[in-house]
């Protein structure tokens, strides 16, 4: 019987990244896409990190707006790292004994899916083209094997596996005014507005905490990788 890809063998468990390393993050929440399980995004998204140096992590809605995570990582003085957690329902589904990480949802589609490597496009589940600005009028080529589908994709490398807990009241979350594209704080990533959604938040790491320190919200981080150029981008199949 085949090997089934298992995350946790296959991604380098990096002891040496610490909690306290991250000091501007893009936090993420990731799980299941369409008919793909997590296991199977991850090895995908591995594979083009371990051929292109890089990976294009996508998304089929509109988490964050590319434009801030730029602006975001270039006035950046700390190395910028994107911080994936998972979803609750990922979470749940796991605790359960379901199959977030072995075999179990579609696997013939999702094989069926990745036959043809190569194929992008239009139906193909996979994008062809990109923007880095909304108002650009003419879309760019996705450079040769990155596989990555959606509205939007958060571009990183260097994926690496953690076991680490970061307290969200720690971390401060940015924004941009669309106006004059000046970055400027928001809440606290704690804030339930934030903590509800399985959204995207750029947030700077703050020495002081919005609640008393016997107060935490802790999340479970199980991969970081390093944000790198161009950083986040608008997908589009034709």
């Amino acid at each position: 019987m085949k090997r089934v890809w298992n995350p946790k063998e296959e991604i380098e468990l990096d002891k040496s990244i610490k909690p306290e390393d991250l000091k501007s993050v893009v936090f993420t929440k990731i799980g299941d896409y369409e008919d793909e399980p997590l296991w199977w995004v991850l090895k995908r998204n591995k594979e083009n990190d371990d051929n292109c140096g890089k990976f294009w992590w996508g998304f089929n809605r509109m988490k964050i707006m590319p434009e801030l995570v730029q602006k975001f990582v270039k006035v950046s003085k700390d190395k910028v790292w994107l911080v994936m957690a998972k979803t609750y329902k990922q979470e749940r589904l796991e605790w359960r004994g379901g199959d977030g990480e072995k075999n179990a949802y579609r696997p013939f589609e999702c094989q069926r899916r990745m036959k043809d490597y190569r194929k992008r496009g239009k139906d193909t589940g996979f994008s062809a083209f990109y923007k880095e600005k909304n108002n650009e009028e003419e879309t760019k080529d996705i450079p040769k094997n990155i596989l990555t589908g959606g509205n939007i994709a958060l571009i990183a490398k260097n994926l690496k596996q953690v076991d680490f807990r970061i307290n969200l009241c720690s971390y401060k979350v940015r924004k941009i005014d669309l106006r004059s594209y000046k970055l400027y704080n928001g809440d606290y990533l704690c804030s339930d507005k934030y903590n509800k959604q399985n959204d995207t938040y750029c947030a700077t790491f703050e020495n002081k905490r919005c609640c008393s320190p016997f107060h935490s919200r802790q999340k479970q981080i199980y991969f970081v990788a390093e944000m790198c150029d161009p950083y986040c981008v608008y997908l589009y199949d034709d």
